[in-house]
């Protein structure tokens, strides 16, 4: 089956790059045909569930955020900001940000084909061969101008055919495949030769090889870094949460972007360079936790607790060390966590025992070094069920600043299928807008 018109623009992909799209070209040209093939059964699957349920929509300090909160105004969504430029709807419902989109689209006269999926997209260029081959087919009524460049040919499902003078490619990545997210757009890419980066899962927890399953559903701020062979490459402040077997949390995921495998055969070797260390103590003042420390020594000193006089085999004395710095320890943190740093601390080298006894300020100062530089050592990275965001997709550098293919005129790329690096808080959302509304003010200015 055919659709007897040629459109102005096909959209695969209703989410916030499609839309946006499509109601920035149908605001500066009411007439344009514009058609969006979704595969979902709604709009902006994957909208509807950011920022917890609350959609946080852009960030302030994106960088694309003014012209992004100008295209927000024009349909009359209202936005707020908050703590680290995080921007969401006023009405703070992602599900009820994305119904208010599709009223838009179906207000501005968008055509939406939901339930729609997209097998095959082809091009064929404007010349007197194609033309006549077209027209034999039955794909229009009307004539080409000489000013079309390119047909597109959208195929969907098992039988219908689409044909568009512009075509916008924001199907999105590979992340949140539950949502629909396939990596489909990426064979769209490579039908028609554009270079598409390897994708791989991005802002996603990390692995941990250490048993930290003691730690599961624990939440603690502090600093994070990351070394590679022992040079530190990422640091950030915010809070960590443990699962079962690796480490999430906003500076985790945002950590996660600078983890890359070396391709070694043996997947947990190919991260074996890799070591997460985290300061727990970052925003302590650490004089009044010196001061705290050497009074909980004290009581233990009371009670004769801490007196190592008697020999005792090294195993019994390494534990008891342990137990007394689990007890310091507890004032600080969770006990469950104060537990299970005594428990990996490093006392090897160290003779901890002997300054335990002899030289408290010392004994002190070694607990609050071991404390500040906690190692975790990588396994890998969580899978795209995971991961928010996808790493690599279509090279920017084959597309121009209205995210046009500079191969093939009349061919778009928007949102996350474009190859993109950015960290959680709403920036990666800012880009799906931005590109989206760059691909609409474009196209609008052509016809």
């Amino acid at each position: 089956m055919m659709k007897n018109e040629l459109y102005d623009l096909v959209i695969i992909g209703a989410g916030p790059a499609g839309m946006s799209a499509a109601l920035t070209l149908k605001k500066k040209k009411p007439d344009a045909s514009v058609l969006i093939l979704e595969k979902n059964d709604v709009v902006g699957k994957k909208l509807a569930v950011t920022g917890n349920g609350r959609c946080n929509i852009d960030n302030a300090t994106s960088g694309f955020y003014n012209e992004n909160l100008a295209f927000f105004e024009s349909i009359g969504l209202s936005i707020f900001t908050e703590d680290e430029g995080r921007a969401y709807p006023t009405t703070e419902s992602a599900i009820q940000t994305r119904e208010y989109l599709l009223k838009q689209l179906i207000e501005c006269k968008v055509e939406l084909m939901l339930q729609t999926e997209v097998t095959d997209v082809s091009v064929c260029s404007h010349c007197d061969k194609d033309k006549e081959e077209l027209k034999l087919r039955g794909a229009f009524d009307m004539d080409f101008t000489c000013e079309d460049s390119n047909i597109f040919c959208i195929k969907a499902g098992k039988k219908l055919q689409i044909y568009s003078r512009n075509l916008l490619v924001a199907t999105g990545g590979k992340s949140v495949s539950l949502l629909g997210s396939t990596g489909d757009g990426f064979k769209f890419a490579k039908s028609v030769c554009h270079k598409v980066n390897p994708p791989y899962p991005s802002l996603t927890p990390v692995k941990i090889v250490d048993d930290i399953s003691s730690l599961n559903k624990m939440r603690i701020r502090g600093k994070l870094m990351l070394y590679k062979d022992k040079k530190l490459i990422h640091e950030e402040v915010g809070q960590v949460q443990f699962k079962q077997k690796s480490i999430s949390g906003i500076v985790t995921l945002n950590t996660s972007m600078d983890i890359r495998p070396d391709g070694k055969a043996d997947l947990e070797s190919s991260y074996a360079g890799y070591v997460l260390v985290l300061n727990p103590m970052h925003h302590f003042d650490i004089k009044h936790i010196r001061r705290c420390l050497k009074a909980k020594l004290s009581i233990l000193e009371d009670k004769g607790l801490s007196n190592g006089a008697k020999p005792v085999p090294v195993r019994e004395e390494d534990t008891r060390i342990r137990n007394i710095i689990s007890y310091l320890l507890e004032g600080l943190f969770p006990v469950q966590f104060a537990k299970y740093v005594a428990d990996n601390m490093n006392l090897a080298g160290e003779k901890v025992s002997q300054i335990a006894c002899d030289n408290v300020t010392e004994f002190i100062n070694y607990i609050i070094r071991q404390v500040q530089n906690l190692e975790f050592h990588i396994a890998g990275l969580e899978g795209w069920k995971e991961a928010q965001t996808t790493g690599g997709g279509v090279d920017q550098s084959e597309l121009n600043s209205s995210f046009q293919s500079k191969n093939i005129k009349g061919l778009y790329f928007a949102g996350e299928i474009i190859d993109y690096r950015a960290k959680c808080g709403g920036y990666n959302l800012s880009f799906c807008w931005h590109s989206g509304i760059k691909v609409g003010t474009a196209i609008g200015e052509l016809i």
